[in-house]
């Protein structure tokens, strides 16, 4: 049975419950006061989706984070309550007849108003699979992230020009274990209205080794697959980078309106070596997403809702979209 707010689709949709404060109107401009509002505290929460690493079927494994079991429905997908607070946290996966699976994962610190999630995905090997352990395992340098960049880089920035960003206000860096990418989105909301938008997520990983690529091991199969499949024992996670969208909603605030949000995904990139072969891999370990809020005097919010003119009829009071 799915969860009453979460479910696992073609797009992940996470929903926030929030409610819009709307300011008060009154007759006297003179007595017409918003009052000062600070953001809500930012929330957090790490989510995944488990399946079998062999079949790609979904697994209703027993999913714990930091010790306290959460609830997987039959898609194989979890995520959890707000966990208050960032900071790093270990998530277990464990089913009978596959083997444990343990990943330690990294909630950034987040404004208030805002909402970061971090990812947690595991494809489980069967029970009686050869434990495949990569001889290297080390974060990338610097030239080797940007190789594996360039392997993601097209891919990151569809996802963000099919929100209408342009593709040169995607910045990416590269930093220490990996790579961050930040990308401001424009919005339009009415004072004190909650705002719900589409956000980039990433299942799997990309690798700068491919399926077709041969001559690394000098084996009767692809040595590309060779590798990859082993890539995805020693990750717990699919080849192949895929967008599936979330939804995230952003609470209202009274006598403001949101004018946009800034989302920073910050990417692991590390190198595996397997038989002497070495190859980088990316993938998406946070997002943050942090909306701007605009304030407008009580003389705005007067006029925006005059009693006088139906008292919020206008369909575009406060600036909002018209909703």
């Amino acid at each position: 049975m799915k969860s009453v707010f979460f479910g696992y689709s073609a797009k992940v949709a996470l929903a926030l419950l929030a409610v819009g404060t709307m300011t008060s109107c009154y007759e006297k401009e003179e007595v017409d006061k918003t009052p000062v509002v600070t953001p809500p505290a930012a929330k957090y929460y790490i989510q995944g989706n488990v399946s079998a690493a062999k079949t790609g079927a979904a697994l209703r494994a027993n999913v714990a984070v930091n010790g306290a079991a959460q609830s997987v429905n039959a898609d194989g997908y979890y995520i959890t309550g707000d966990l208050t607070k960032p900071g790093e946290y270990k998530v277990t996966a464990a089913m009978e007849d596959y083997l444990d699976a343990v990943k330690t994962v990294t909630l950034p610190e987040t404004a208030n108003g805002g909402v970061c999630i971090a990812s947690a995905d595991f494809a489980l090997n069967g029970a009686d699979a050869a434990a495949q352990k990569p001889t290297m395992n080390v974060p990338a340098t610097k030239e080797q992230a940007e190789q594996a960049m360039d392997e993601a880089k097209d891919d990151i920035v569809a996802a963000f020009t099919t929100l209408g960003v342009d593709a040169n206000d995607v910045e990416i860096e590269i930093v220490s274990g990996g790579a961050k990418v930040s990308v401001p989105v424009a919005v339009e909301s009415a004072v004190g209205e909650a705002v719900t938008v589409t956000v980039p997520y990433f299942e799997g990983f990309a690798s700068t080794v491919t399926p077709e690529q041969d001559n690394l091991f000098t084996k009767a199969v692809t040595d590309g697959q060779i590798w990859l499949a082993s890539a995805e024992a020693a990750l717990n996670m699919t080849y192949g980078m895929k967008n599936i969208g979330m939804g995230v909603t952003f609470e209202g605030v009274a006598g403001k309106s949101i004018n946009g949000f800034k989302a920073v995904i910050m990417y692991a990139i590390k190198t595996l070596e397997f038989s002497g072969y070495p190859g980088q891999v990316i993938y998406q370990e946070s997002i943050r997403v942090e909306p701007s809020y605009e304030s407008h005097d009580s003389h705005d919010s007067h006029d925006s809702h005059d009693s006088h003119n139906g008292h919020g009829s206008n369909p575009a009071a406060g600036g909002g979209s018209g909703k």
